[in-house]
């Protein structure tokens, strides 16, 4: 989007790159079938590597167990996160689209704040160019 701002949106490569963007952020919310946004879209993550969201400490068999138990529940559970992370964008998928939904495989699941700067900013450059 930087790119398109320097050399005009109107111009034919500054189209080609605004056109690429819109079709990445699309992909991230869900044209490709499914969102990498928790809490957004069609089948959406429901297992981001994120203990507060999975919380073992409500859940009575683990009620006053040892901290190391409950990690061990954490990481080996297929049980869906009590709690929406909404807005957090996982890991995503492999180099073919594929996605495993588990917190065992956390490079799929591993909440990454740090990918929502660069969307937010394109997102900010869509309004303001498109006025």
């Amino acid at each position: 989007m930087a790119y398109a701002k320097t050399i005009g949106y109107r111009e034919p490569a500054g189209q080609k790159a605004v056109t690429f963007a819109a079709q990445q952020i699309n992909y991230i919310l869900g044209d490709c079938g499914r969102s990498w946004i928790v809490g957004f879209g069609k089948d959406y993550p429901l297992r981001p590597y994120h203990k507060s969201s999975y919380n073992s400490f409500i859940d009575f068999p683990m009620r006053g167990q040892d901290n190391g138990d409950i990690g061990g529940d954490f990481m080996h559970s297929t049980t869906v996160n009590r709690f929406i992370l909404y807005g957090a964008v996982v890991g995503g998928p492999s180099w073919d689209d594929s996605f495993l939904d588990n917190r065992e495989k956390y490079e799929y699941t591993d909440k990454s704040f740090h990918n929502r700067p660069p969307q937010l900013k394109t997102k900010l450059v869509f309004m303001t160019a498109h006025r």
